[in-house]
Formats: C-alpha cells, structure tokens, sequence
C-alpha cells in the first residue's frame, strides 16, 4: 500500500455508516502497512456521527469500526495518536460537544496493549500547547499507555 492521505467529506460533516467502514477499511490497511512512526487520527470517524444517528452520537457501528481499528493496532504493534486539536476546534467555534478525542474510542482503547502519544496537531504557534491538559486528563481517565517519540 502506497502512503497516502484519507478524507472524508460530506456536504453536512455527517458520514454514512458506509464511509465509516470504508474509512476504517483503509485505516485497517495504514496500520497494517507499518510505515507509519505514530497513526494519527484514529478516532476521527467519529467526528462525523450524527446525533440524529444516536442521542449519544455514538452506536453499534462506531462500536464496531473501532474494535477494529484497535485490534489492528494492537496486532500490528501501532501507536495511535490521541489528538486534542478537536478541543480547540469545539471550544473555538462553538460545537456543542467535543468533536475528537472521542471518549467513547479511548474508553474502548484501554481494554487493548497500545501506546497512545497525545498530539495538540498544531497548525500555529498559539496552538502548540493547546489543550495538553484536556489529553493528559483523558489518558489518565481512560487507564491508557503514554509514549513519547524520539
């Protein structure tokens, strides 16, 4: 598998149930390559779950996906990112709830062996340490295992 880049994108920012598993299809095959130091982003599908979908925003199928995307990573000996720019994103632009990290897939995470780093995904200097509390307090909550890379 050649390296690349996953989008997924809908007029509404909702995904179907189809694009999560086509989303987590090729996930499944970004860990399985091993060319990655750190899999970023692992939770992201859930960015894009509807409400309308759930009242928690978070069903079966999500379930699913991430069970495996983390027993991939667990097989295949990744590290996953857990990213808190989706805190700055919510409190910034007024989401009514935390786009990602999604609790739901690090709650889940902790029942596996994988390395977690916390990434803030800065895309200015202002944002370089955006958030590292809200990350540090998740891997805390969620029983999970912290790396740094070098």
């Amino acid at each position: 598998m050649e390296p690349g880049i996953i989008i997924i994108r809908t007029p509404t920012g909702v995904i179907t149930p189809r694009e999560m598993w086509i989303y987590t299809d090729l996930y499944v095959r970004l860990i399985e390559s091993r060319i990655f130091t750190f899999c970023a982003h692992p939770d992201l599908f859930g960015r894009a779950i509807s409400i309308a979908q759930d009242p928690n925003g978070w069903d079966a199928n999500a379930t699913s996906a991430a069970r495996e995307i983390l027993e991939a990573a667990q097989a295949n000996g990744a590290v996953l990112e857990l990213n808190v720019s989706g805190v700055w994103k919510t409190r910034t632009r007024g989401y009514p709830e935390v786009i990602y990290p999604r609790q739901e897939f690090w709650e889940m995470a902790s029942d596996y062996e994988i390395p977690v780093i916390l990434n803030t995904d800065a895309h200015s200097l202002e944002r370089l340490d955006a958030f590292t509390g809200y990350g540090f307090e998740m891997i805390r909550r969620c029983g999970l295992k912290r790396v740094e890379l070098e």
